[in-house]
């Protein structure tokens, strides 16, 4: 099986999502190869590469505007009319992606290039269509019916796809797919009792210089570094919480992280403020609290390593009810007024510390990316092997 592996990088959750998609993949013997591509990208597609410009900036400058696009957009006529948009524009991109892939799966992490995928499908196109949708929450951009399987992170997202009239084998709820480094984290012993910390986060303090007894708070604004992380580091300052360390990954905000690497000299807190980086599980296996935008995958990631959440300034539409989805499990708090006394309170409540982290590993899906590996590779050779049965499709695909 060849897989053409769509992702799109307005953001890093639907990257991230196909990075833990691929990984799993690559362990299945009924794969060959794997292309994976950010959609996004103007070596993809130039066109492609403007929308994306052009998303960013509206959410920089006219965050309302967008929101208004994404409530229009789910609507049955806005969908409809958003859809024809996007085939018109971007239909000619898959075309000769998969001319010169060849592929027998196209797995897309983003409704832009699953509606694409969906369109070539209907031009007569033959493979394995999946889309992971990387949300907690289904909008209709996400829905095509040509698609063959859809990943899903809830039960009732997977019931909003069954009452639309999908098959119940097409949709499988398996939570949105975490890379390794934090599937493992997930899969570690519970905290004993009279055990402070599990092994996988003393080990992670450790190699970043944190003490058991200091408590470390990660402020995250995604790869673009968005969400008030200035104001919100003044705020933690000046609430002087006792043996609280703050790590800062500033994105690819560079402003941002000139600006707090001069705060952190005079700081009275310890601060360390890093730059972009590829892989930020070591910094969230040794927080002992996550201060974020709710963008989907870096809550689950936060889930399956059981790390609780404040939460604060989403982007208006997806972000906002992936925030709801945290607050109402329990997991996270939704913030809007002076973030360093609600950590205070937290730090200084052990018993709501712990809800808090035992409510995020209940929320925690880390076999999410191997169930969609499986699912993709059993579809693929359910279709071009019909004789054999769904057993030996399923038992046969590991390596």
């Amino acid at each position: 099986m060849n897989v053409l592996l769509l992702s799109a990088s307005v953001g890093a959750g639907h990257t991230k999502a196909a990075e833990a998609v691929g990984e799993s993949l690559r362990e299945l013997s009924a794969v060959e190869n794997i292309v994976a591509l950010d959609w996004s990208d103007k070596n993809v597609s130039f066109a492609n590469y403007l929308t994306k410009k052009l998303y960013l900036n509206m959410l920089a400058f006219v965050p309302n505007l967008y929101d208004f696009f994404y409530k229009v957009s789910a609507s049955n006529f806005g969908n409809a009319l958003a859809q024809n948009l996007n085939e018109s524009l971007m239909l000619s991109v898959m075309e000769r992606l998969i001319g010169r892939y060849r592929p027998d799966a196209v797995v897309c992490t983003h409704p832009f290039p699953a509606g694409a995928a969906a369109a070539a499908k209907r031009r007569g196109y033959d493979f394995v269509s999946a889309t992971v949708v990387t949300d907690y929450t289904l909008h209709k951009m996400w829905i095509n019916r040509e698609t063959d399987l859809f990943f899903v992170a809830t039960e009732d997202m997977r019931d909003e796809l069954l009452s639309c009239g999908f098959a119940a084998d097409k949709v499988t709820a398996c939570g949105i797919p975490v890379r390794r480094a934090f599937a493992f984290g997930a899969g570690e012993e519970p905290v004993g009792e009279g055990e402070r910390t599990p092994q996988f986060k003393s080990a992670a303090k450790q190699a970043l210089g944190i003490a058991a007894n200091e408590r470390m708070v990660l402020l995250m604004g995604g790869g673009l570094g968005l969400g008030g992380i200035e104001s919100t580091v003044r705020q933690l300052s000046a609430a002087a919480v006792d043996g609280l360390v703050i790590f800062v990954l500033a994105g690819k905000n560079e402003k941002l992280r000139h600006r707090l690497t001069q705060y952190a000299r005079d700081s009275r807190t310890r601060l360390e403020v890093v730059g972009f980086i590829e892989d930020t599980a070591p910094y969230m296996k040794a927080a002992d609290l996550i201060i974020t935008k709710p963008g989907a995958l870096t809550l689950s990631e936060s889930f399956a390593l059981g790390l609780p959440q404040i939460l604060h300034e989403p982007i208006p539409g997806p972000e906002t009810q992936n925030a709801h989805y945290a607050v109402s499990h329990g997991a996270a708090l939704w913030e809007t007024k002076d973030i360093g006394e609600t950590v205070r309170e937290i730090f200084g409540n052990e018993a709501k510390w712990r809800a808090m982290q035992q409510a995020a590993k209940l929320l925690a899906r880390p076999a999410s990316a191997a169930t969609v590996a499986r699912k993709i590779a059993a579809a693929f050779l359910g279709k071009s092997s019909k004789n054999r049965s769904s057993q030996t499709v399923e038992n046969g695909i590991v390596s």
